[in-house]
């Protein structure tokens, strides 16, 4: 037996300290050490981690180890990719048993046996999304990004707009390209599961030639159940990758977002007499103007331009293309039932006659109705002429044609937004009809409280899940791994990205 009876406390000795990435600190010990903040989120920024075990242990590490060690984490709370395959189908099963009427559909590699089968896609879709999608406006942009594990994949998404005007997730599936067999397989699947009969779904998207071959030859797309419309932000970006001219970019987005066909026209002569090429291009040498000019789209768009509520809700998403499969479908379920929460909340508790930003906007065109002069060309069938008043910049003071019986009005955003305009609202307060009556039911709290009714169910706890019989596995399959080491996580920046200095990168709900 030992005893200390004398202690010095106060060394004079120089103290033997950790070296610059150390080679003691392995990233094993430094995952021990970030698993709790990785479990707030995957997405903890690698000069984050350094500033971490900087400030803990005194010493520097380099980027590669700390990568490492996020990755190490990660495979420590949810499991590495082949551990995560072999869970999803018991988890699956799971979902499927607590939620009735989500929908996953499976996809195997044709070199699978029945004691060997290899995974190569899946999509799924949360039942109380369909059911809430009967109640929206009938357009849904989709998109693909990439993973940002150890495995090349793709994970396609499709979302629409509740009435407040927010992105609502309607279907996810993780492939491993964004190729023609793919978006065959999940616009498909889309409409069977998602859209079922529904007839003049908007589906807007970028050029990838696999949606554009998948809205061509899928039966289920076809007239009148389907149309296909391009982003504008794409096609600008296209138009001026092609042109390499800011004038010309700018009368192009013009033209796009105008909702009268005499503006549109204005801008497409202007781009005629600068280069007869570029307009050709425009009017059909790779585009029709139905697919990305929204007064020439025939109100199929409801105002909706571009894919930006499908990118920004793949913003939403980058924790989760981090993660394993497993761990990111449980991931994709989790944010949607907070999202059914959150909007349910605030769909029955809403003070305003319409839901807040629809209200918003009905009160901006009131206002504005106020300045205008309104005459009466036939009151019996609804014919109205309204005169916009002059501003200081000489303009305004332009006549538009009121038809309240048909709901149209020659400045075009009645028919675009299915919305009242200025013009529409004045006209409405001349004969006594109050212009809420005419606001399309998407766009009502009727329709914004309906699309949350659906409830979701919480799963149990994991040791009461009966093991699934189907038996998966990922060797062999079209989902290939990365080469080793840490690799780009973000897309490589483009014309697309182009943005004024004083504007936020991402909006509030990406915060």
């Amino acid at each position: 037996m030992w005893m200390i009876v004398t202690l010095a406390d106060a060394h004079t000795c120089i103290r033997v300290c950790f070296n610059n990435d150390h080679r003691g600190l392995s990233s094993d010990i430094i995952a021990e050490h970030i698993i709790p903040h990785i479990m707030n989120g995957p997405v903890y920024k690698i000069k984050e981690i350094q500033a971490s075990v900087k400030q803990e242990f005194h010493c520097d590490v380099s980027y590669k180890k700390a990568w490492y060690a996020r990755r190490r984490a990660i495979d420590i709370l949810y499991g590495d990719w082949p551990t995560s395959i072999s869970q999803l189908p018991t988890y699956i099963q799971e979902l499927q048993r607590s939620n009735p009427g989500t929908v996953v559909v499976w996809d195997h590699h044709p070199s699978s046996t029945p004691s060997n089968i290899i995974f190569d896609y899946i999509f799924w879709a949360f039942a109380p999304a369909i059911q809430g999608f009967r109640h929206l406006k009938p357009v849904i942009c989709v998109d693909g990004t990439f993973l940002k594990g150890p495995y090349r994949g793709k994970l396609l998404v499709a979302v629409g707009f509740d009435a407040n005007g927010s992105l609502f997730p309607l279907a996810y599936a993780l492939v491993d390209e964004e190729n023609n067999r793919s978006w065959h397989w999940f616009m498909r699947l889309l409409r069977i599961h998602v859209c079922g009969d529904m007839q003049n779904i908007c589906i807007i998207s970028d050029r990838h030639h696999g949606i554009i071959n998948a809205m061509r030859t899928l039966e289920e797309w076809q007239e009148p159940l389907g149309v296909h419309r391009f982003c504008s932000i794409h096609i600008r970006s296209n138009f001026i990758q092609k042109f390499k001219n800011e004038r010309l970019k700018n009368l192009m987005y013009g033209a796009g977002v105008a909702n009268q066909t005499r503006k549109y026209e204005n801008f497409m002569n202007v781009i005629f007499s600068l280069n007869t090429e570029a307009y050709a291009w425009l009017t059909g040498g790779s585009v029709r103007p139905e697919q990305w000019a929204l007064c020439k789209d025939g109100g199929y768009r409801w105002g909706h331009i571009s894919t930006n509520m499908a990118e920004c809700f793949n913003n939403l998403l980058r924790d989760a293309r981090l993660l394993p499969i497993t761990a990111l479908i449980r991931f994709t379920f989790n944010q949607t039932v907070d999202l059914f929460v959150k909007n349910h909340k605030v769909a029955w508790d809403e003070v305003y006659r319409l839901p807040k930003k629809s209200w918003d906007k009905y009160v901006k065109n009131e206002q504005k109705r106020r300045a205008h002069a309104v005459q009466v060309f036939d009151h019996r069938m609804g014919i109205y002429c309204i005169t916009t008043a002059y501003r200081q910049s000489h303009q305004g003071g332009n006549a538009q044609t009121v038809d309240i019986e048909n709901r149209t009005c020659t400045c075009g955003k009645w028919r675009e937004f299915r919305f009242p305009c200025s013009h529409a609202i004045a006209a409405c307060f001349r004969c006594g009809i109050s212009p809420l009556t005419l606001v399309a039911h998407e766009h009502t709290f009727s329709s914004y409280q309906a699309t949350f009714t659906g409830n979701f169910e919480p799963l149990r706890d994991p040791k009461y899940w009966p093991v699934a019989e189907l038996q998966l596995n990922i060797i062999g399959g079209r989902l290939k791994q990365k080469m080793p080491g840490p690799l780009r996580n973000s897309r490589i920046r483009n014309q697309m990205d182009r943005r004024c200095p004083d504007v936020p990168r991402r909006c509030s709900n990406c915060l």
